[in-house]
């Protein structure tokens, strides 16, 4: 009997994520691996450039977060105000 383990790559876990994030990950994921071939210097261009990859992927991912709760919240009013009514 022959079995196989199929290994995907999973691209969405959650709703939020989106496209944008996927490929600012990847830049920092690329910025970082670059930083560490390097030797990981603490100043310089390549260290500058792994920051503001990483800096960037956090605050889109940051108002991604936002906004995702306040939809949430708006939606549970919404619902909140239909059931009062």
């Amino acid at each position: 009997m022959t079995m196989f383990l199929y290994i995907t790559k999973i691209l969405c876990y959650y709703y939020w994520w989106s496209e944008e994030l996927i490929r600012l990950k990847d830049k920092v994921v690329e910025s970082n691996k670059t930083w560490k071939e390097v030797g990981r210097p603490r100043t310089g261009p390549i260290d500058d450039l792994r920051n503001g990859d990483k800096r960037v992927c956090i605050t889109y991912f940051t108002n991604l977060m936002v906004a995702s709760k306040y939809a949430q919240k708006s939606t549970e009013k919404e619902k909140q105000e239909k059931t009062r009514t």
